[in-house]
């Protein structure tokens, strides 16, 4: 049973509208075959368009009062939105609770129309469909006795549209026992395809980015924790380097208290120190025959410039000698020969031997060795002088 026509400007019109119009009533014709239609307005039956006797349409197979009523609803409400350019809602239930959310589906524009039961493809023709711009973008299927089949389903998913299933008693009420939907109402769905994706309710939204707020400073306290641990761990290892060093210059006369002999701290006579030389030094004959001197590159402790010896830098370390006093450079030494030296000579260069924190440099003794083969002392050896 059609209870809609198409107008000649090719708009919609129900029956209830073209009862109300004077006569000559405009001629109508069916939306499926674009043949004329008679309106039924009498009084023993439903009014409706009907074809002429011995046609047959698909649109006229028929359908029930309600969902007739539900369809041509909500048109009329959809219509509404759209002059008001509103949004239309509807409820959902939350992703992870039990709970009721809302929900928009679309904001209409002014440009949008709402046409009944428009071809889409050829073979699809819901109910309800919102276009916009001569696309449709949006389709309602009305539910009265039986929902949409999976096939339709399976269709519309494959083309990829937004389709939502509505059913016809929650949008009108035959019997008057309770008032039609609205369009200021949220709309409810039986079922959707497209139409928006699952969400969380504000409770649950709130308690899911508390949890991972404290789940983010668990493990920025759990790093800062890691990287307090890592400091103290670098800082033992630092002590203890510092430590050794301390006892590496200590062992080497650093940390003995300065001899009051000048050019000479470690305490040591000299008679001592020529009887025990800091280092040897081989040459070959003929360079021990005419003499000269023979500079090198080696590393030598310094006073420190910073801190002046004292190993502190106001109420710190020094950041220079990290407290020792003295800090290792490298230093050009000249190793002075005398023309015609013997074999076993224990030559004596003043103050050229690392320093103390007094900024006073020992003496280095060399013994001289005769080989065959030139060789020259370390600088490890040269800095215990």
């Amino acid at each position: 049973m059609l209870t809609f026509a198409q107008k000649p400007d090719g708009t919609q019109i129900a029956i209830a509208e073209i009862e109300a119009m004077p006569k000559p009533r405009p001629r109508v014709t069916c939306f499926e075959c674009d043949r004329v239609l008679t309106p039924r307005v009498g009084k023993k039956r439903a009014w409706h368009f009907a074809h002429k006797k011995g046609v047959y349409c698909d649109a006229a197979s028929g359908e029930g009062r309600l969902h007739s009523e539900a369809k041509q609803h909500l048109r009329r409400e959809l219509q509404q939105l759209i002059n008001s350019r509103g949004n239309l809602f509807s409820h959902a239930t939350c992703a992870t609770c039990p709970g009721s959310i809302l929900i928009p589906i679309m904001r209409f524009a002014e440009a949008d129309d709402v046409v009944l039961e428009k071809r889409h493809g050829g073979r699809l023709r819901p109910d309800v469909t919102v276009v916009r711009g001569g696309l449709d973008i949006l389709f309602f299927e009305i539910v009265a006795t039986n929902p949409c089949d999976d096939a339709k389903w399976a269709q519309v998913d494959a083309w990829k549209l937004p389709l939502a299933e509505v059913a016809a008693e929650d949008l009108v009420c035959l019997d008057d026992r309770a008032a039609d939907w609205s369009h200021t109402q949220p709309l409810r769905l039986a079922r959707h395809l497209r139409i928006f994706e699952s969400r969380e309710c504000d409770r649950c939204r709130e308690s899911r980015e508390h949890a991972a707020a404290q789940r983010r400073q668990q493990e920025a306290a759990a790093a800062a924790e890691a990287g307090r641990k890592q400091h103290e761990a670098a800082a033992a290892a630092e002590a203890r380097r510092k430590q050794d060093e301390i006892a590496s210059i200590r062992s080497s006369g650093l940390g003995r208290p300065a001899s009051p002999r000048r050019g000479d701290w470690t305490g040591l006579s000299v008679e001592h120190r020529y009887a025990n030389p800091d280092v040897e030094w081989t040459v070959v004959p003929c360079m021990a025959a005419i003499g000269g001197g023979f500079p090198l590159i080696v590393c030598k402790y310094f006073q420190c410039s910073i801190c002046r010896g004292s190993g502190r830098s106001g109420s710190v370390s020094c950041f220079l000698c990290l407290g020792l006093g003295v800090v290792v450079r490298q230093f050009v030494f000249v190793w002075v020969i005398p023309a015609d030296v013997k074999d076993g000579t224990v030559l004596r260069h003043k103050g050229v031997g690392n320093e103390n924190r007094d900024g006073v440099a020992a003496d280095v003794y060399i013994r001289v060795r005769l080989r065959s083969v030139w060789q020259t002392p370390s600088t490890s050896a040269l800095m215990r002088a």
